[in-house]
């Protein structure tokens, strides 16, 4: 490293600077990530606004709980 002595940046708490850029990070990339799905979404439901085309029917939710086999679909008979 080219660094001098009396350069850079001094801190007390070096792990601790670390652990806030590490959060820091993880943060901002779930918020990007969480953006583009969002634009995506809001994108393809404007398109097909303009389009005037029929909604996206209801996708059936998907459960491995106690009412079945894993990836079985929920229905209003196994919830009797």
């Amino acid at each position: 490293s080219n660094v001098l002595p009396g350069e850079g940046v001094d801190t007390d708490y070096p792990v601790m600077r670390l652990a806030i850029d590490i959060v820091l990070g993880v943060l901002c990339g779930l918020a990007g990530g969480t953006w583009v799905r969002c634009h995506s979404y809001t994108a393809g439901v404007l398109k097909r606004w303009r389009l005037r085309e029929a909604p996206l029917p209801q996708v059936a939710a998907w459960s491995s709980d106690r009412h079945g086999a894993a990836g079985a679909p929920i229905t209003a008979e196994m919830d009797q």
